[in-house]
């Protein structure tokens, strides 16, 4: 993602961190999933406790996110306002601080493949950008409301229709030939946290 975002926020210097789930004595940490909120609020203090960093975000998945995050547990149904609930009860829980810009993915990075797969042609041949274009058409185009269930939510989809989907190298590659132009105009949450950041 930061090879998308970082050529169109030329202002911005972009550092992205992997969440640390796990640190030992020694000073080594493991990295990647989430098990609990507290692992993120503990790398969230971290990151702002460094006076350097002009904002922290965070890009984390909506999909199967943990029970455990604040404003999880009575968030409404619909996927966007779920998103903005918790965020919104992420800032309140680490104090609402003004450089944290709590954002998480509706539903998950794949959402964004389904806003033009038509341009994602290295990753998608034609058959399988008609299929993936259907499932948007089915949504009304605004793809944030695929739904999350376990063989519905968008990677799934796009692992049932493209067998060997490569989440790192095809979903960034997809990423980049739909250009953040398209992805903006598709997903008005995405949008809204893209201005954000424009804007610092």
């Amino acid at each position: 993602m930061n090879e998308v975002m970082q050529p169109a926020l030329p202002a911005l210097s972009l550092t992205p961190v992997i969440l640390a789930t796990k640190r030992v004595k020694s000073g080594g940490k493991f990295k990647g999933g989430i098990g609990t909120f507290q692992q993120v609020k503990d790398d969230l203090r971290r990151l702002l406790n460094d006076t350097s960093a002009d904002a922290v975000t965070t890009l984390i998945d909506l999909y199967r996110l943990p029970d455990d995050f604040p404003g999880a547990d009575n968030a409404t149904a619909r996927a966007r306002d779920r998103a903005t609930h918790i965020e919104a009860a992420i800032s309140r829980e680490m104090g609402s601080p003004a450089r944290l810009m709590p954002y998480l993915s509706v539903h998950e990075f794949e959402t964004l493949l389904f806003v033009s797969p038509e341009r994602a042609t290295t990753v998608f041949d034609r058959a399988q950008q008609l299929q993936l274009r259907a499932i948007a058409a089915s949504y009304g185009g605004d793809v944030e409301l695929i739904n999350d269930g376990p063989t519905t939510h968008p990677a799934a989809r796009i692992r049932a229709i493209v067998p060997g989907y490569d989440k790192v190298l095809g979903g960034s590659i997809a990423i980049l030939e739909t250009g953040l132009d398209a992805i903006c105009s598709s997903c008005p949450h995405f949008r809204d946290w893209f201005t954000r950041l424009a804007a610092l």
